[in-house]
Protein backbone atom coordinates (compact mmCIF):
# COMPACT_ATOMS: atom_id res chain seq x y z
CA UNK A 1 0.00 0.00 0.00
CA UNK A 2 2.95 2.20 0.12
CA UNK A 3 2.90 2.57 -3.60
CA UNK A 4 -0.11 2.89 -5.93
CA UNK A 5 0.36 0.95 -9.13
CA UNK A 6 0.89 3.17 -12.18
CA UNK A 7 -0.81 0.93 -14.66
CA UNK A 8 -4.33 1.69 -15.80
CA UNK A 9 -6.93 -0.97 -16.25
CA UNK A 10 -7.05 -2.15 -19.82
CA UNK A 11 -10.81 -2.51 -19.93
CA UNK A 12 -12.51 0.84 -19.67
CA UNK A 13 -16.28 0.54 -19.26
CA UNK A 14 -18.08 2.36 -22.06
CA UNK A 15 -21.22 4.33 -21.34
CA UNK A 16 -24.29 2.56 -22.69
CA UNK A 17 -25.40 4.02 -25.97
CA UNK A 18 -29.00 5.26 -26.05
CA UNK A 19 -30.85 4.38 -29.21
CA UNK A 20 -32.73 6.90 -31.31
CA UNK A 21 -36.11 5.30 -30.55
CA UNK A 22 -35.48 5.56 -26.81
CA UNK A 23 -34.89 9.30 -27.18
CA UNK A 24 -37.86 9.94 -29.50
CA UNK A 25 -40.40 7.71 -27.76
CA UNK A 26 -41.72 10.37 -25.27
CA UNK A 27 -42.17 12.91 -28.06
CA UNK A 28 -43.98 10.37 -30.26
CA UNK A 29 -46.30 9.35 -27.43
CA UNK A 30 -47.09 12.98 -26.62
CA UNK A 31 -47.92 13.71 -30.26
CA UNK A 32 -50.13 10.62 -30.40
CA UNK A 33 -52.06 11.79 -27.32
CA UNK A 34 -52.69 15.21 -28.87
CA UNK A 35 -54.02 13.57 -32.03
CA UNK A 36 -56.21 11.21 -29.99
CA UNK A 37 -57.68 14.04 -27.89
CA UNK A 38 -58.43 16.04 -31.03
CA UNK A 39 -60.28 13.08 -32.53
CA UNK A 40 -62.22 12.51 -29.30
CA UNK A 41 -63.32 16.15 -29.18
CA UNK A 42 -64.42 16.00 -32.81
CA UNK A 43 -66.32 12.77 -32.24
CA UNK A 44 -68.36 14.10 -29.32
CA UNK A 45 -68.92 17.64 -30.60
CA UNK A 46 -72.52 18.27 -31.72
CA UNK A 47 -72.75 18.50 -35.47
CA UNK A 48 -75.63 20.52 -36.83
CA UNK A 49 -76.21 22.38 -40.04
CA UNK A 50 -76.69 25.57 -38.05
CA UNK A 51 -73.09 25.48 -36.85
CA UNK A 52 -71.76 25.57 -40.39
CA UNK A 53 -73.97 28.38 -41.60
CA UNK A 54 -72.87 31.94 -41.06
CA UNK A 55 -75.28 34.04 -39.08
CA UNK A 56 -75.90 37.50 -40.40
CA UNK A 57 -77.73 40.19 -38.55
CA UNK A 58 -79.33 43.25 -40.00
CA UNK A 59 -79.08 46.32 -37.88
CA UNK A 60 -81.14 49.41 -38.24
CA UNK A 61 -79.04 52.52 -38.37
CA UNK A 62 -80.49 55.04 -35.99
CA UNK A 63 -79.69 58.66 -36.10
CA UNK A 64 -78.62 60.70 -33.13
CA UNK A 65 -81.90 62.59 -33.25
CA UNK A 66 -83.95 59.47 -32.49
CA UNK A 67 -81.67 58.67 -29.58
CA UNK A 68 -81.80 62.20 -28.22
CA UNK A 69 -85.58 62.44 -28.70
CA UNK A 70 -86.19 59.23 -26.79
CA UNK A 71 -84.21 60.34 -23.75
CA UNK A 72 -85.58 63.87 -23.88
CA UNK A 73 -89.10 62.42 -23.78
CA UNK A 74 -88.09 60.10 -20.96
CA UNK A 75 -86.63 63.02 -19.01
CA UNK A 76 -89.87 64.95 -19.35
CA UNK A 77 -91.90 62.05 -18.02
CA UNK A 78 -89.59 61.13 -15.17
CA UNK A 79 -87.82 63.42 -12.78
CA UNK A 80 -85.52 62.10 -10.11
CA UNK A 81 -87.76 63.01 -7.17
CA UNK A 82 -90.91 61.69 -8.79
CA UNK A 83 -89.16 58.52 -9.87
CA UNK A 84 -87.82 57.66 -6.46
CA UNK A 85 -91.04 58.56 -4.67
CA UNK A 86 -93.19 56.51 -7.02
CA UNK A 87 -90.81 53.55 -6.75
CA UNK A 88 -90.70 53.47 -2.96
CA UNK A 89 -94.44 54.17 -2.63
CA UNK A 90 -95.24 51.26 -4.94
CA UNK A 91 -92.78 49.09 -3.04
CA UNK A 92 -94.43 49.91 0.27
CA UNK A 93 -97.91 49.36 -1.12
CA UNK A 94 -96.84 45.96 -2.47
CA UNK A 95 -95.48 44.92 0.90
CA UNK A 96 -98.70 46.04 2.63
CA UNK A 97 -97.82 44.74 6.08
CA UNK A 98 -94.84 46.97 6.56
CA UNK A 99 -95.54 49.70 9.13
CA UNK A 100 -92.15 51.38 9.09
CA UNK A 101 -92.52 54.74 7.32
CA UNK A 102 -88.80 55.52 7.20
CA UNK A 103 -88.78 54.73 3.49
CA UNK A 104 -91.35 57.33 2.51
CA UNK A 105 -90.31 60.87 1.86
CA UNK A 106 -92.28 63.93 2.72
CA UNK A 107 -92.01 66.84 0.36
Amino acid sequence: MAKIPEETPEEVAEAPRVSLWTRLRPIAYLAAMFVAMNLIFRAFAPKTAEDKSVATAQTEVSSEDEYANYYADYGERMTAAAGYDSYYNSLLSDLGTMTNTSFTTTR
